[in-house]
């Protein structure tokens, strides 16, 4: 009788984890499934800028201002983040400034392009990985 009643318990038992297994797995693989993807422009849109100091950043005003400001639109979730920020010039005269964005798990690079007047010409966001903490 006391062997009977130990398998009865573990074979609950072992039906129970199965059991939380399967649903956990479930939830598990909707929360991994991959989100769309915006792949990285061709070309990329940082040939041929070098990176400066965000020193130099900080002494044009104007791009400052205007990052800053872009920073302010992004939506940001409970758990979402600025992460670094990059400044890079040309032999043009051109500016970028490079903000890497947490999503969720996907890492969103958003590429801010200023011409020699410090104008803002273009805006590229795409992804570039993704993270799990």
């Amino acid at each position: 009788m006391k062997r009977a009643t130990k398998f009865g318990l573990i074979a609950v038992a072992l039906s129970i984890f199965v059991l939380g297994f399967i649903l956990a797995g479930g939830a598990l693989y909707k929360v991994l499934q991959p989100r769309p993807a915006v792949a990285m422009p061709t070309p990329n849109p940082l040939t041929g800028f070098d990176f400066c100091s965000l020193n130099d950043l900080d002494t044009n005003k104007l791009i400052k201002a205007d990052y800053q400001d872009y920073i302010k639109t992004i939506k940001l979730g409970k758990y979402d983040f600025i992460g670094d920020v990059e400044y890079s010039k040309n032999k043009l005269g051109e500016h970028a400034v490079s903000i890497l964005v947490g999503d969720d798990g996907t890492w969103w690079n958003h590429i801010l392009v200023y011409d020699k007047n410090d104008k803002r010409i273009k805006t590229v966001k795409y992804t570039s990985g993704g993270y799990r903490s």
